[in-house]
């Protein structure tokens, strides 16, 4: 609860690809306009929510942003902007 704008982001940007299919690959492609239009909102809708979870994920585990490889558990390594240092 309280992660209400990454799923609203998507639901517009899927709401945008309807009108874009609506009022232009419609009119310019027909149907295929509207077959095409489909997967690819699905495809940039889906990429907004995973990305909406990795910061929410990173976030909660205390990740910090410029770790873009993260921490291995067992702590051996640790991967840190592209440089592996053994402990």
């Amino acid at each position: 609860m309280g992660r209400k704008i990454v799923p609203l982001a998507a639901s517009f940007t899927e709401l945008a690809g309807k009108f874009i299919t609506a009022f232009i690959m419609a009119p310019m492609l027909g149907y295929f306009g509207v077959c095409l239009i489909e997967p690819i909102t699905w495809i940039v809708t889906a990429l907004i929510v995973a990305g909406g979870f990795i910061m929410a994920y990173r976030k909660e585990k205390g990740i910090s942003s410029d770790m873009w490889i993260g921490q291995l558990t067992d702590n051996k390594y640790v991967v840190n902007k592209g440089y592996v240092t053994n402990f």
